[in-house]
C-alpha cells in the first residue's frame, strides 16, 4: 500500500484525476464519437464564417486589421466562457454539500479551486471555437502574432472563467444571508448545508390509474411548484405566446412565418429542457424498483408535450392571415415535425443520461447548436443533424433497462 500524503492539494489532484477518468469511462464509444463530432462541427462552422471575412480584411486593410479582428473574436469567446462558468457555478452553489466540506480540515481556497475546476467543464467548448479562429487567420497574419494570440487566449480564458466563478460565488454567498465576516466560500458552504423550511403538505389520496397517467400527474404537480422545472415551463409558455405576436406585428408574410416559427422552435427547445429537468429530478434508483415500464415513463412525458405543441400549432395556423386552408394544413405539419423532434431529443437525453441533469442539458444544447450551425453552413443540413441525434438517442433508450449502466 502506498502511504497517503498529508498534502490536501495532492488529495484534490487525485480526486480530480479520478473524477475525469470515471466520467470518461462512463461514456461509450458512440458517445465519445458524438462529442468529437460536435467539437469538429463547431470548429468547422466558426472557420467557415470567419475565413472569408478575414480574406477581405487582409486584402483591403492589411495584417494589422486581421490581428485586431482576431483579438476581438477571441475576446468574445473568452467572455462567453466566463459567462458559462458563472452560470455553472451558480448551479453548483445550489447543491453544494456544505456539512461534508465543512467537516474536513481544508482551506477555503482549495475547495474554491476544486469547484472552479468543476464549473470550468462546460467552458471547454470555447477551445474548438478559438482554435478555428486562429486557424482561419493563417496566411493573413504573421505566424508569431497567431502564436501570441493563442497564448493570450489561454490566459484570457483562465482569468475570465476565474472571474466568472468568483462573481457567481460571491453573489450566491451574499444571497445566503449568513454571517458577513466569514469568507465567501465558508458562507456558501454554510448556506448549502441549511435545510429549507418544510411546507405542510396535504394528506395524499390513493388513486387507481395507469402508470403513464400517474407520471403525467406527478410532472404536473411538481412543475407548478418552485422548482427548475417550473422555470423552464414558464419560458416555454412565454415563447409559445410570443409565437402568436408576429402574425399581428408584421405585415410581410415571410417575416410573420419566420419570426413565429423561431419563437415556436424556442418553445420546443425549452420543453425539451423541461423534460430533462423533470426526468433527472426523480430518484432514478427508486424508480427502477417500481413496476414502471420504459414505455409508461416515455408516454407520461411525451403525450403532454404533444398535446401542448399541437394546440399551439393549431392556434398559429388558425390566426395566420391570408393563408388558404391547404397552406394552414401544410404549416401545421411542417412545424409540428421539427418541433416534436426537438422536444423528443431532450426527453431521450433525459432518460438515457438520468440522473445527470447537467450533462444531459449540456449535450442537448450542444447538439441543437450543431444543428443550427449546420443549417447556416449548408441548407437543410441542420435537420439531418437533428434527425441523427434523435436516432442515436432513441437507440440508447434501452440503457434504462440496464440499471448497472446508470450511476
Amino acid at each position: 500500500m502506498r502511504p497517503h500524503s498529508s498534502d490536501p492539494s495532492a488529495a484534490f489532484r487525485t480526486l480530480e484525476q479520478r473524477l475525469a477518468a470515471r466520467r470518461f469511462a462512463a461514456m461509450d464509444l458512440r458517445m465519445r464519437a458524438v462529442l468529437a463530432a460536435i467539437a469538429v462541427l463547431l470548429a468547422g462552422f466558426v472557420f467557415w464564417q470567419i475565413r472569408v471575412p478575414l480574406q477581405g480584411l487582409s486584402h483591403f486593410q492589411g495584417p494589422l486589421a486581421v490581428a485586431q479582428r482576431v483579438a476581438i473574436w477571441l475576446s468574445v469567446v473568452a467572455a462567453a466562457a466566463g459567462a458559462t462558468t458563472a452560470w455553472r457555478t451558480t448551479a453548483i452553489a445550489e447543491r453544494v454539500p456544505g456539512p461534508e466540506w465543512l467537516a474536513l480540515p481544508l482551506p477555503d481556497g482549495l475547495i474554491a479551486r476544486h469547484l472552479l475546476s468543476e464549473a470550468r467543464l462546460p467552458a471547454l467548448v470555447a477551445f474548438p471555437a478559438a482554435l478555428a479562429v486562429l486557424v482561419a487567420a493563417i496566411g493573413y497574419a504573421p505566424a508569431l502574432w497567431i502564436a501570441l494570440g493563442a497564448v493570450a487566449f489561454f490566459v484570457a480564458w483562465l482569468e475570465a472563467t476565474r472571474f466568472g466563478a468568483a462573481f457567481a460565488r460571491h453573489a450566491a454567498a451574499l444571497a445566503a444571508r449568513t454571517t458577513r465576516p466569514l469568507p465567501a466560500m465558508t458562507r456558501l458552504l454554510v448556506a448549502g448545508g441549511r435545510r429549507r423550511r418544510a411546507r405542510r403538505m396535504p394528506t395524499p389520496r390513493w388513486r387507481t390509474e395507469g402508470a403513464a397517467a400517474a407520471i403525467a400527474r406527478l410532472d404536473r404537480r411538481l412543475s407548478l411548484r418552485p422548482t427548475p422545472e417550473r422555470t423552464r415551463l414558464a419560458f416555454a409558455a412565454l415563447f409559445l405566446v410570443l409565437s402568436l405576436v408576429p402574425w399581428f406585428a408584421f405585415k410581410e408574410p415571410a417575416s410573420q412565418r419566420a419570426w413565429s416559427f423561431a419563437a415556436f422552435t424556442l418553445s420546443c427547445t425549452t420543453l425539451g429542457a423541461w423534460a430533462i429537468a423533470r426526468v433527472c429530478g426523480d430518484p432514478t434508483a427508486t424508480l427502477r424498483i417500481l413496476p414502471l415500464p420504459l414505455g409508461a415513463i416515455w408516454r407520461g412525458r411525451f403525450v403532454p408535450m404533444v398535446t401542448v405543441l399541437v394546440a399551439v400549432a393549431l392556434i398559429d395556423a388558425g390566426v395566420a392571415p391570408h393563408v388558404p386552408l391547404l397552406g394552414r394544413v401544410g404549416m401545421l405539419v411542417t412545424w409540428l415535425i421539427p418541433g416534436l423532434a426537438i422536444a423528443l431529443l431532450g426527453l431521450h437525453y433525459a432518460i438515457t443520461i438520468a440522473p445527470q441533469a447537467s450533462a444531459a442539458e449540456n449535450l442537448y444544447y450542444a447538439w441543437l447548436g450543431v444543428a443550427v450551425a449546420g443549417s447556416l453552413m449548408v441548407p437543410l443540413m441542420g435537420w439531418g443533424v437533428l434527425i441523427a441525434g434523435l436516432i442515436h438517442s432513441t437507440r440508447r433508450l434501452r440503457v434504462w433497462l440496464r440499471p448497472e449502466v446508470v450511476s
